[in-house]
Formats: structure tokens, sequence, C-alpha cells
């Protein structure tokens, strides 16, 4: 009997790393250093509250896998399901805030990178 197995993601270290420390994140909105703070949202469009030393190191991780593609002087939102980095929308745009059009402000458009390979 064989059974199908799914692909593995190319991404299971970050992936992997951010759902241990956060299980039900599905957003991570990076802002500039700055405002030196990072938001946490669940898949029902809530902020998730995190300890500062969690906050610091899924920032880390995400800016380390994404070092040299990213331009971290601008928001970013790291989507976990996906590995997807997009640009943030500014704050009078669609998608700023995530539930505005429960897309979490996916526009291709904004699309940075996908985790484990660059766009």
């Amino acid at each position: 009997m064989t059974y199908d197995t799914p692909p593995a993601a190319p991404f299971p270290m970050l992936v992997g790393t951010i759902g241990a420390l956060v299980p039900t994140t599905a957003l991570v909105r990076i802002f500039p250093p700055a405002r030196a703070v990072t938001h946490f949202y669940c898949d029902e469009f809530l902020r998730v509250w995190v300890r500062p030393d969690v906050e610091r190191e899924v920032t880390r991780r995400i800016k380390k896998h994404f070092t040299g593609i990213a331009d971290w002087r601008h928001a970013h939102d790291f989507h976990v399901s996906t590995g997807r980095l997009y640009l943030t929308p500014e704050p009078y745009q669609r998608g700023y805030v995530p539930e505005d059009d429960g897309t979490f402000g996916t526009d291709p458009q904004r699309l940075v990178a996908v985790a484990g390979g660059a766009q």
C-alpha cells in the first residue's frame, strides 16, 4: 500500500521555529527599527500577544532568513502558512489592517520573497 505524502516545505526550519514559539500565529508584521515592535496575528485576524523575548527571537529569525532581500527600513508582513514575505501596506492603504480585506494584505504587487527562494 502506498501513501501520499505532501512535499516538504522549502522553509521548514523558519516556519517550524515560529510555530514552536507562537503556535497560533498566521501573520508576523515586523515594523522598522525606529518603531522596534513586531505584531503577531492569528488566522482570525486577532492580535496574539507574546513575550518580548519571543517577539525578538521571531523577528531575528525572519530578518536573518531574508537577509539581503528585504529592506527592513520598511514594515513587512511574513505569512507563516505560505512562507511569503510582503511589504506592509501603508496605514492609509487597503490591507494595512489585516481584517479590512480578509487577505492579510497579500497583494501580489507587494510580494518581496518566498522563504526558500527569492521572488
